[in-house]
Formats: structure tokens, C-alpha cells, sequence
């Protein structure tokens, strides 16, 4: 085989019609994430046991898994682009009962109800990631994303470190309303945007994300729930925060307060995007991830304020982030990704109707 042949299969980089290959400039701009996207599918394992496409164009879907195995984004220990695999696999394997077909739904054993009746729950694989090229990685998620807006499916995508949520946004660029973004994490992500040191170069990192994501002209703000820790000197970027007028919940608040206090908190709006840093939750259930913070949210906790926000308007989509297997116990933390997701795209859909899929 030819040797780019090989290196084009080896990344995947050929998964996508139109996007730059391996050994060109990586290009972020307009045109390279508007081109055809398909997927690739790592393992035959899927999301909770749901059925597998790989066809974008010819998906026919209320909902859409997404794997993003991808941490060049991670300022400190890569392992998050582990996450998918793992999170599929205790899905699938821990999760009781036999593999699901369209519509199946899901029993809640605390509940006795069934979650997911009659909505179609397709897993679309992962998005292919080019070997070391940040940009262009990017640009695969937007355009993968954008690809499953437009056949009116849901996009609900598994990292991966965090970010990943910008091209996410990005790519619901065509979804018709304004979004706003709730951010459970314990940390700000709000970082400086540039690189001084480099010319000013535009930077794409867990910990800028959401000020790549704020200066989107179809997001409508952004609110922060879980914040906790310290930083030196007077907080690093919570005056830029505090300047762009962002509502920031702490964690402590959300345990003393309560779920619907917090909920409370976040304004109106046309749609909703939720994305979940699993170090939201307490690092003594979800050690698996890289910047672990004392504290931090039950996952029942977790769970009140995401069937508060199903209840509260019109979601968009939403990822869960920064599982990082290296550094689990037991799969403690990818089996708590696992129920996190399914309980609330669960409530998502005890609120709102499952769009008509483009024919």
C-alpha cells in the first residue's frame, strides 16, 4: 500500500469527503465545515446497545451518538481519548438487558416507566481524528455535527476533553434558534482565545472553549453550574467573566440549595446546549479525569438539575466530557457518563416531541 494511502486510513482521514489529508496545511474556515461528513465506527460495540449507522446523508434518527476520541486540547494528562470506547463499553455491557432496536426505549427501574419510547436512538460512531492536528480535528466535529443537525437528529457526543463543545456549537450553527449554553463543570473554561507568545495565534483548548463559543452569533450566553477551587492572584479570567455578565452557580450552592434554586438561575431562552465536564461531579465517584477539584455535585444531584433544565425549554443537544479511563476504578466514572446521558436525554424527551426527521 501505498505509504499516504496508509497513513489516510490509519487516521481516518478519508472518512470525510472534501476535508484536508494528512501532510497539508489544516484550515479552519467556512467552507471546511460545510462539506459532506461521514462516520467511522471503531468497534461493534454502540452507544447502550442502540443500532449502528455509518451514513450520514441517509440517516433517518431523533437522536445521534457521537464519539470524539480526542485530548490535544488537554493541558496536562491525555487519556480523555479513551472516553467513547470506554463509555460505549459499559454501556453496552454494564447497562442490563439485550441490545435495543429503534424506539425500544429504556425501563427506569426507579421510576417503573420507560424513558425513550418510540424516539429513534442511533449511535453514528466516531468522528475521524487526524493524528496530531488540532484545526483540522475541529473541523471534523463541526462538519459531522452540522451533518446530523441537518437530517434533524439530536446531537448528544461523548468526549474527549473539552474543547471539543466549541466545534460542537459550532456546528449547530443551522439549527434555526438561538442557543444558550449550560456548562456544568468545575472550572470556568473561559480562557484567553490567543497566544501572545505566538504571535496571537488562535488557540483551541479544554480551558478556552466556551470564549471560542460565546463570540458566536447564534449563541445567545452562557451559564456555569458547579464552579469550585482556587486560583491565584485575583481568579485568572473571573473578571472576564464577571464582565460578560455570565451566571455562575457553585457547587456548594447547588448542595445547600437545591436543584431547583439552581435552575432558577438560568435565564430563558429559544434552546439549550448542556455540556457536562464529568469533574462536575465529586472526584470520590468520578476519579477519571484530568483535573480532578475536592467537591463537587452527587450524581443524583447532577441528575435533579438536568430533569429541571429538560423541563425548562428546548434542548439542542448536549455532550458529556473528560472521562479519562487511565484513570478510573472500577469504570466508576464511565458507567456514571453512561446513566448521566441516558437519564437525561430520558427527561429531554418526557418534555419535548422528537423532531420530524428530514425525509
Amino acid at each position: 500500500m501505498h505509504r499516504r494511502s496508509f497513513l489516510r486510513a490509519l487516521t481516518g482521514t478519508a472518512a470525510l469527503s472534501g476535508v484536508s489529508t494528512v501532510g497539508q496545511e489544516p484550515v479552519l474556515s467556512e467552507a471546511s465545515v460545510t462539506q459532506p461528513a461521514r462516520t467511522q465506527m471503531p468497534r461493534p460495540r454502540t452507544m447502550f446497545g442502540v443500532p449502528a449507522i455509518n451514513d450520514l446523508p441517509s440517516m433517518k434518527a431523533d437522536v445521534a451518538f457521537l464519539g470524539v476520541p480526542y485530548d490535544l486540547g488537554h493541558s496536562s494528562k491525555p487519556g480523555t481519548r479513551l472516553g467513547p470506547a470506554a463509555i460505549r463499553e459499559v454501556s453496552t455491557s454494564e447497562i442490563a438487558g439485550p441490545l435495543v432496536a429503534v424506539g425500544a426505549g429504556f425501563y427506569d427501574r426507579e421510576t417503573g416507566a420507560t424513558m425513550l419510547s418510540g424516539v429513534r436512538v442511533v449511535d453514528a460512531g466516531d468522528v475521524p481524528i487526524p493524528s496530531a492536528s488540532v484545526e483540522l480535528s475541529l473541523d471534523n466535529v463541526t462538519s459531522v455535527v452540522a451533518a446530523v443537525v441537518e437530517r434533524g437528529a439530536m446531537p448528544v457526543v461523548f468526549g474527549g476533553d473539552h474543547s471539543i463543545t466549541f466545534a460542537v456549537v459550532r456546528g449547530l450553527k443551522n439549527i434555526g434558534r438561538k442557543i444558550h449554553i449550560i456548562h456544568f463543570d468545575s472550572h470556568q473554561d473561559f480562557g484567553p482565545p490567543t497566544d501572545p507568545s505566538a504571535g496571537n495565534r488562535r488557540v483551541f483548548n479544554h480551558g478556552n472553549h466556551l470564549r471560542h463559543a460565546i463570540d458566536l452569533p447564534w449563541v445567545s450566553g452562557i451559564t456555569m453550574l458547579g464552579v469550585r477551587g482556587v486560583a491565584r492572584g485575583s481568579g485568572g479570567t473571573a473578571a472576564e467573566v464577571r464582565a460578560r455578565g455570565i451566571e455562575q452557580v457553585s457547587a456548594s450552592e447547588i448542595v445547600r440549595h437545591g436543584a431547583e434554586a439552581a435552575v432558577q438561575r438560568i435565564p430563558d431562552a429559544e434552546s439549550y446546549y448542556v455540556t457536562i465536564d464529568i469533574d462536575v461531579l465529586d472526584p470520590s465517584i468520578a476519579p477519571a479525569t484530568g483535573t480532578p477539584v475536592p467537591g463537587g455535585v452527587s450524581y443524583y444531584q447532577l441528575c435533579d438539575v438536568l430533569e429541571g433544565i429538560a423541563g425548562r425549554g428546548k434542548l439542542a443537544g448536549f455532550d458529556v466530557m473528560e472521562v479519562s479511563p487511565p484513570y478510573d476504578v472500577n469504570n466508576r466514572t464511565s458507567e456514571l457518563a453512561a446513566y448521566v446521558a441516558i437519564r437525561f436525554l430520558g427527561a429531554a424527551f418526557r418534555h419535548q416531541k422528537p423532531a420530524k426527521t428530514v425525509a
